[in-house]
């Protein structure tokens, strides 16, 4: 890998072959050089720009221009880099002071995004045997064979977005995250039988939220934490006229109540007592609907978090 001095800085060249990208990589953020890494090869090609070894903007493929933020940043970097990264040959040159086409005023770290690439490139047969396509489109299981599902933060954010119609690309816009790492959301949800690729001419959720949830017993979910506390989610859409079961509903009860700060959920309304009056039909009545109309509501813990 020779390098060529010029004004204090050194510009590298060589073939991926000889050098991965990770360890070429790892010597421009130690030097912390500035300029733009140049990568060509048969099956692709691109471009990451960095200032004193920190990335500021890359370009491959379709990922070219400006963007706003950080966040935003990290989500072209990591694509890019993912693309970089599986070609199988190629040369690169690092041109010292080399600078984006665009105003590129903002820098993220190199080594932590090179950690999540890593891990996507280690990942990505498995991914790619469950999502065939970034253009695949997603719908939610009608059955989801498991009583409870485990959910991170980001997860349930994809599949409250799911609507049969969507594809991961334009799932990955909505959610401001990087195309291949939503990908990798997604699978992980098809593992746990959560999402599938969506039916030819499947017909949209008519729900807001894009999910659609099977009928049945109401089960309330912790969300995996990442860094904030846990969520509660509903994965199933209480049906009003299912059998009740009373220790159920006093479990359900005391959880509800100790999240709001009692230490009392009060009596359970038996269904079953008669009205001395002779108004225990429509008592009773009442309170099946009013309890379908609460266990509907509670669909809205999700929003919270």
């Amino acid at each position: 890998m020779p390098g060529r001095q010029r004004g204090g800085t050194v510009g590298l060249s060589g073939t991926l072959d000889t050098f991965s990208l990770v360890e070429i990589l790892g010597l421009v953020e130690r030097a912390r050089q500035t300029g733009a890494l140049e990568i060509r090869g048969p099956e692709g090609s691109g471009t990451l720009y960095v200032t004193a070894g920190r990335f500021c903007a890359g370009e491959a493929a379709d990922w070219s221009g400006p963007v706003e933020g950080r966040a935003a940043l990290e989500v072209r970097i990591v694509d890019v880099c993912f693309h970089l990264f599986r070609l199988s040959a190629g040369s690169f040159e690092f041109v010292p002071d080399h600078t984006p086409p665009w105003t590129a005023d903002r820098a993220t770290d190199i080594g932590p995004v090179v950690e999540r690439v890593e891990a996507l490139v280690r990942a990505w047969p498995t991914i790619q045997s469950l999502v065939p396509s970034l253009d695949t489109a997603l719908e939610v299981c009608q059955h989801i064979t498991d009583d409870s599902l485990l959910l991170s933060r980001d997860g349930f954010r994809l599949i409250t977005l799911v609507d049969s119609r969507l594809t991961i690309r334009q799932l990955a816009r909505k959610l401001e995250r990087s195309e291949v790492e939503v990908a990798a959301i997604a699978a992980e949800l098809m593992q746990e039988g959560a999402l599938r690729p969506a039916m030819a001419g499947a017909t949209p959720s008519p729900s807001p939220s894009g999910v659609v949830l099977p009928t049945g017993a109401l089960h309330a979910v912790r969300a995996a934490p990442e860094g904030k506390g846990a969520d509660e989610v509903v994965t199933s859409v209480p049906d009003p006229n299912a059998a009740l079961d009373r220790q159920a509903i006093e479990r359900e009860r005391a959880a509800l109540a100790a999240r709001a700060g009692l230490s009392d959920p009060g009596p359970v309304p038996d269904p079953d007592a008669q009205d001395a009056d002779g108004d225990a039909d429509e008592e009773s009545s009442v309170i099946s609907t009013d309890r379908g109309a609460i266990l509907r509501m509670f669909s809205g813990l999700r929003d919270q978090g």
